[in-house]
């Protein structure tokens, strides 16, 4: 179910990026340093520039740019599809 969820992020940001886009890929990963500290991370880059993350330790998408910003902020905005994305962690 979390990686329909990411899956389906990473189509919906593709949607709205520009016709002359390169190259995009998304990361899913995991860093820890005891079992009691662990960050769950989803990363999206469109040639090369990271646009947009969620960062389990935030609990929220931050995007860097002016359109994944809208967009992160309307995800973040759904408790749904946040409550979702904590259940992955």
């Amino acid at each position: 179910m979390g990686m329909k969820c990411s899956f389906s992020l990473l189509f919906l940001v593709l949607f709205f990026s520009r016709v002359d886009a390169l190259f995009a890929h998304g990361l899913l990963h995991c860093q820890f340093t005891s079992p009691d500290d662990v960050v769950y991370l989803e990363q999206i880059f469109f040639n090369k520039v990271l646009q947009i993350q969620y960062n389990s330790t935030l609990g929220k998408y931050t995007g860097y740019t002016e359109k994944t910003k809208e967009i992160a902020e309307g995800l973040n905005k759904n408790p749904k599809f946040i409550k979702e994305e904590k259940k992955m962690n």
